[in-house]
């Protein structure tokens, strides 16, 4: 899959992962790969830019694997890879939802 930023800079994005069929998803963003698992959690939102992992406001650093770097959208096309699991990805990039 890919992702398109239109805009001029790169952006960290605010990514928000939906509950499908899977408890667990292991998504790669641009070589950042993470590991979610969503226990009884319907969604999460992972912001990029101040490295937070909430669900309703509540913190979820427990429920992610992933290293010091957050995924972020370099100018154009951004190659996204489910490795295992599913979920519905959404990205806010600053402003607006892609």
């Amino acid at each position: 899959d890919i992702i398109v930023n239109e805009g001029n800079i790169e952006s960290r994005p605010i990514l928000r992962l939906e509950k499908s069929i899977d408890d667990e998803v292991d998504i790669t963003i641009n070589n950042v790969r993470f590991i979610y698992s969503f226990g009884k959690d319907t969604h999460v939102e992972i912001d990029c830019e101040n490295k937070t992992i909430k669900y309703e406001g509540l913190n979820r650093n427990r429920q992610v694997e992933i290293g010091y770097e957050f995924p972020k959208l370099n100018i154009g096309n951004n190659q996204v890879i489910f490795n295992s699991g599913s979920c519905n990805l959404k990205v806010k990039r600053k402003d607006r939802w892609l």
